[in-house]
């Protein structure tokens, strides 16, 4: 389909970035937050404003694809550099990955060298390599630019190796820009002299006032990209201005040829658009990457989208061309979601479903909108928010309601033993809900004070014990019940003498003792039983036991408590008897 060619594009407002970026042109650009005020110079009708990035090897994990719908159109890549100090070229590891990554999302890509030359041969030695990148990759549409950032010596000597740089890249037709920061700038260029080469600013400010001309203007150091490898990206201005400049000698201007698109317009599918280009000189049809070459811009988002159609080879100049993407608009009166029942307290935040229809047709989750949400973890009402995908611009929001759930009360245990003769046994309960207190079904055997304590009454029985949880912002009340089991611990064992039977052997005899399931007996040949070992008694009708010393030293030292056991569990007397001692060496 054939299309007017802009050969002086007008003013239009340009597209928002991310989300972030509301522009209107020849005043201001507001990026992450940041209002920036374009250079005077550049608002007459002749320009169009482009955004872009550069990258290096600190921006390696690049998403490009999310780069592009984020509004970004250009990128330099850093192919290569000189260290401080040496001539010797140094490659970037991940430009290679970059620019392939790059063009297949869609973004243009050009190449920048970060120089430390001190002489014209140094400048050309540079100049050389990122050719052969852009040689070996192909596909290179923006300026192939020379980072000189360095004092690397006079103005003049400066100059000459950035005249040096920039003519070879031009004689091995490509296109050479310089890029420097403001102060450098200033002080050791000699613009006069650079006037026919391109330039791009590095000039972290909300505007700039440098009195030479610049085609780019590097503006933060520090700008958000979706998909960018790291947090702080480098972000670009591209006054683009339609190259209307004399023919190249020998060569047909392509503002002479036919220009047509396949298409006029499309609706936004989140990707790229890139309508093929046909061009025509008279009845012969050109060949893309021989006679042109084509650069797509703000050709994701809604709005107007633009093809650079540049002449090579035989033919020269550039001409613009625009094709409109058409979006459908997403709003309460166009699309529609279904409700959301009633949700309980989690103590986490509740990300619910719901079933979106646009004029009656379901819509795909991910795919034609994403879902968001606010105030989606505590008690009240909480918002989703319906956010269109392209085509579908714009959202919806649908409210559910988050009421409150039961508290759930943790114990240590469902039953609780305790001798009748313990106090300050913890039932140790939590809760996700409300203060807790407690209540005992029977305070003559066991009391349970405000922290969960549990004091016996030197009686024998059972009880329960209530836990109740009270309300909370986000809770209901609740309760918990627990068993208490008080029991009689078997007594004080009376151990009645002890004897050596024979060498290293030594045997105890005691008194059977009420409430008991069986006898521990513990020696050791210190006093203290700093060291010692242990002998369980199971048959409580047990009197003596002769046990081997296995001990170092001459004597041992003895003593024995009972324990009863009940539901599987062993319960000891609160205390062992006295110790005996007798010598079995």
């Amino acid at each position: 389909m054939k299309f007017k060619k802009i050969l002086v594009p007008l003013l239009v407002s340009l597209a928002v970035i991310g989300g972030t970026i509301g522009i209107v042109y020849g005043a201001t650009s507001t990026v992450d937050g940041t209002k920036y005020t374009h250079p005077s110079w550049y608002t007459s009708s002749s320009y169009k404003l482009f955004h872009g990035i550069d990258v290096s090897f600190f921006q390696h994990n690049n998403n490009w694809n999310k780069i592009k719908r984020d509004g970004v159109d250009f990128a330099f890549i850093r192919c290569g550099f000189t260290s401080l100090g040496s001539t010797t070229i140094n490659a970037d590891s991940y430009c290679a990955k970059n620019i392939v990554n790059a063009q297949a999302a869609g973004v243009n890509v050009g190449l920048y060298y970060y120089s430390q030359a001190k002489t014209t041969k140094q400048a050309i030695r540079e100049a050389k390599y990122a050719v052969s990148i852009a040689n070996k990759y192909g596909g290179i549409t923006m300026p192939i630019v020379m980072d000189y950032e360095k004092k690397m010596g006079t103005k003049s000597t400066m100059t000459k190796c950035a005249k040096a740089f920039c003519n070879y890249v031009k004689k091995a037709g490509y296109t050479p820009m310089l890029y420097s920061y403001y102060s450098l700038s200033n002080s050791k260029f000699d613009f006069n002299s650079l006037s026919s080469y391109k330039f791009w600013l590095a000039h972290y400010n909300s505007s700039s006032d440098f009195s030479h001309p610049y085609e780019y203007w590097q503006y933060t150091s520090s700008g958000s990209v979706s998909g960018a490898g790291s947090k702080r990206v480098d972000r670009d201005f591209w006054y683009y201005k339609l190259n209307s400049g004399v023919t190249k000698a020998g060569t047909t201007s392509i503002g002479d040829c036919s220009v047509s698109l396949s298409y006029s317009k499309k609706q936004a599918t989140g990707k790229k658009l890139e309508p093929t280009v046909t061009v025509k000189n008279g009845d012969t049809i050109l060949t893309k990457g021989t006679d042109y070459v084509t650069m797509y811009f703000h050709n994701v988002k809604g709005g107007t989208a633009y093809v650079i159609v540049r002449g090579i080879g035989n033919y020269s100049n550039e001409v613009l061309e625009s094709f409109k993407i058409t979006t459908l608009a997403f709003n309460s009166t166009t699309a529609t979601a279904s409700n959301v029942s009633n949700l309980s307290y989690t103590g986490k935040a509740l990300t619910p479903t719901t079933t979106v229809k646009y004029n009656g047709t379901t819509l795909k989750n991910g795919t034609n909108y994403s879902l968001s949400y606010s105030n989606n973890k505590n008690v009240g009402t909480a918002t989703i928010k319906i956010t269109g995908k392209l085509p579908y611009v714009g959202s919806i929001t649908k409210t559910f309601r988050i009421v409150k759930s039961k508290p759930t009360i943790k114990t240590l245990r469902s039953t609780y033993r305790i001798g009748r003769d313990h106090y300050g046994i913890k039932i140790g309960a939590t809760t996700n809900g409300g203060k807790l207190t407690y209540y005992s079904s029977d305070e003559d055997l066991v009391t349970v004070n405000s922290s969960g304590i549990l004091t016996t009454n030197n009686k024998s029985g059972t009880a329960t014990i209530t836990i109740k949880g009270a309300a909370s912002s986000n809770r209901t009340a609740g309760s918990k019940q627990v068993t208490v089991k008080v029991y009689a611990r078997p007594p004080v064992v009376e151990v009645t003498k002890i004897k050596k039977p024979a060498k290293n052997y030594f045997r105890i005899y005691w008194n059977k003792t009420s409430r008991t399931s069986g006898y521990l007996i513990k020696y050791s040949n210190s006093s203290t039983f700093k060291t010692s070992k242990y002998y369980n008694v199971t048959n409580n009708k047990t009197t003596a036991k002769t046990l081997k010393d296995g001990l170092k030293g001459h004597y041992v030292y003895v003593k024995i408590k009972a324990y009863r056991t009940l539901d599987g569990a062993n319960y000891y007397c609160s205390s062992y008897s006295k110790t005996l001692k007798i010598k079995v060496r």
